[in-house]
């Protein structure tokens, strides 16, 4: 059975940690996904390690509690809107912050430290182009399926 692990911001915690519902799943995203999952039939351990407030950086300081010592299968992550609302906030970029930085070692951590597969998600309301070769500017792709 594969461990899928949803690591976030409040969009992906969706109160988990509120007893919404009886698996700790919350009431978001990640729970639609564990029921389609359940209701396709196929086998898969979900787990909610959503944080509401964190930014990129606190994802990657919480990294090992809550990805590395998992050792998940599958890790999706979706971060940043308290990255971006720092920046309309205070008007630190998100170079200033770091965002790219921490970005880039949360995902050379999880590929060095597990057999984890990642799938990154991201916002609506960042400004993404691919490039030729089918990535993301700044990004490499690697798979393990």
């Amino acid at each position: 059975m594969k461990k899928i692990l949803f690591l976030g911001d409040s969009i992906t915690d969706a109160h988990h940690n509120l007893g919404v519902d009886d698996r700790g799943l919350g009431d978001g995203y990640v729970q639609m996904i564990a029921r389609q999952l359940e209701e396709s039939g196929e086998e898969a351990r979900v787990e909610n390690r959503g944080h509401d407030g964190f930014t990129v950086q606190g994802l990657w300081r919480m990294l090992g509690r809550d990805c590395i010592l998992r050792k998940p299968d599958v890790v999706s992550i979706l971060i940043g809107c308290n990255d971006v609302g720092i920046m309309m906030n205070t008007g630190k970029s998100l170079n200033e912050q770091g965002f790219a930085r921490y970005y880039q070692n949360l995902l050379e951590e999880i590929l060095t430290e597990t057999e984890a597969d990642i799938i990154c998600m991201v916002h609506s309301y960042f400004p993404i182009q691919r490039n030729t070769a089918g990535g993301f500017p700044g990004f490499s792709w690697q798979s393990r399926w």
